[in-house]
């Protein structure tokens, strides 16, 4: 006796799988540097963002500080195609909002973006290695006395 109902699954589930495997290849990032919602002392040059896999070109990339847009001009690193480079020139103190949309190796789009805050370091953050030396002089001359 032949069963059509389970040719009919079969192909039903065949048909389900192919049309989602796309979905299935868009890639997550995986890393960013500065990290999301992080504090800094110093303008970063530029952000990374890497993803899980290679890809296939930058669209837009955004950052703004403050109010304020910033130009820049992202590009996929020349020597890992699984990471965007985003130049940061001109920036001052303050919150920056970093939001790019790029290619996956599939065509489609990808977005993110990440937030972080540049602070202007306090006596206390640039006076840390100094103490550490002097503390460790100290004990120094302690051991000797």
């Amino acid at each position: 006796m032949r069963r059509p109902h389970i040719r009919t699954c079969l192909l039903v589930a065949g048909a389900t799988f192919a049309t989602a495997s796309p979905a299935l290849s868009h890639s997550e990032v995986e890393a960013t540097r500065p990290v999301d919602a992080s504090t800094l002392t110093a303008i970063p040059r530029r952000v990374t963002v890497t993803y899980g896999a290679p890809l296939g070109g930058v669209r837009e990339a955004r950052v703004t500080v403050g109010s304020r847009r910033l130009e820049t001009t992202a590009r996929i690193d020349p020597g890992d195609a699984r990471r965007i480079l985003i130049p940061i020139r001109g920036g001052t103190t303050g919150a920056y909002v970093v939001e790019w949309v790029v290619l996956g190796s599939d065509g489609h789009p990808l977005e993110g973006s990440l937030r972080f805050q540049v602070r202007t370091p306090t006596l206390r953050i640039i006076l840390a290695p100094v103490i550490g030396d002097l503390r460790t002089a100290a004990a120094a001359l302690g051991r000797i006395g």
